[in-house]
């Protein structure tokens, strides 16, 4: 956008006569540049209007130069010193320009509640335009948090406090958003969006006045887990070891039965013979590896229970505890109840 065509809607000189119009009560919201502290003297509506004037004239020919950046800081300044809505108009300008799509939709916001009736109806519909293109091109960010009273910032920039009654609106890409108290440890969080984007972000600050001690760390489960999981394989292969073990039991009595038979058929009896031999050589693969499991799990299940006993101090041992003690040949369990 170059400054031709921006020019077209700025408000330019009329608005430095606004700006001596307003009355003193409503124009001074803070204190205008003065001498050195030594010589300081209590502003008066007078000099803060020069003041605002001054820096209206500047945001003008730093227009002019295409300054933009520049320019708008001028046009803040004197908005400041003497908040007349038209001045609204040309920061919204300067934003959107800028690509501040969020502060330019603001400042427009603004210049129709502030302005009301006294602007002309042309002008209204452009304004209101202007921000029905823009509500494309932000995105609306909701932020809540359990602290109350705390500070809401986006990018660093303070926006409010909780509990916030209104979406906050940003501009597309990555965007930090802060939850902050004295007393707590902020919370933050980096969301992405994009123009009509509408979320929801919730933080969480720490309460620093909650001590260490106070905090009960999450007992590990782990250990108990381990038990569960190694008992419960134990005790698929020890189902595995009955089913082969009543398999190689069926086979061993068809095997008996072809024996007896007065016409015996070698292949069949080897047949019998191979499957018997063959389903209790796995019934004894399974059992052993459930004897197997059984100690390890027997193992994992003295572990959960020290873990689950953990004493509070190393010199006082809690009740419950249970120890392993390995000795020449032996392993034996040691408590205290």
């Amino acid at each position: 956008m170059n400054a031709k065509t921006l020019g077209r809607g700025l408000v330019t000189m009329a608005t430095i006569t606004a700006l001596a119009a307003v009355p003193a009560k409503a124009a001074f919201a803070q204190d205008a540049p003065g001498p050195a502290p030594a010589q300081q003297q209590e502003a008066t509506p007078a000099n803060k209007l020069d003041a605002a004037r001054l820096h209206y004239e500047r945001g003008v020919e730093l227009f002019n130069e295409e300054a933009y950046e520049a320019a708008l800081v001028e046009f803040q300044r004197a908005y400041s010193l003497s908040p007349s809505y038209k001045v609204l108009y040309n920061m919204g300008k300067l934003h959107k320009a800028l690509k501040d799509f969020a502060a330019a939709q603001r400042d427009f916001t603004r210049y129709l509640d502030e302005g009301k009736a006294e602007i002309a109806a042309s002008r209204r519909a452009e304004v209101q335009k202007e921000i029905t293109l823009l509500e494309a091109r932000v995105a609306r960010v909701e932020v809540s948090s359990p602290v109350k009273g705390a500070e809401v910032s986006v990018d660093d920039v303070v926006v409010g406090k909780t509990p916030l009654s209104y979406s906050i609106v940003v501009n597309p890409g990555r965007r930090k958003v802060t939850v902050s108290k004295e007393g707590y440890a902020p919370a933050s969080k980096v969301v992405e969006v994009v123009g009509s984007d509408s979320i929801a972000v919730e933080l969480r600050p720490t309460d620093l006045s909650v001590s260490v001690q106070d905090q009960k760390p999450e007992k590990d489960t782990g250990p108990r887990n381990r038990a569960i999981i190694s008992w419960a394989a134990t005790a698929a292969l020890a189902g595995g070891a009955g089913v082969f073990a009543y398999l190689a039991s069926q086979k061993s009595n068809d095997l008996d039965d072809l024996k007896n038979q007065q016409q015996q058929n070698n292949d069949a009896l080897d047949s019998a013979h191979s499957a018997m031999r063959r389903d209790a050589i796995l019934a004894d693969i399974f059992g052993g590896m459930a004897i197997i499991g059984a100690g390890v799990s027997v193992y994992f299940t003295v572990k959960a229970v020290q873990a689950e006993s953990e004493p509070e101090s190393p010199q006082t041992p809690a009740a419950g505890t249970i120890r392993v003690k390995t000795g020449l040949g032996s392993v034996h369990l040691v408590g205290t109840f």
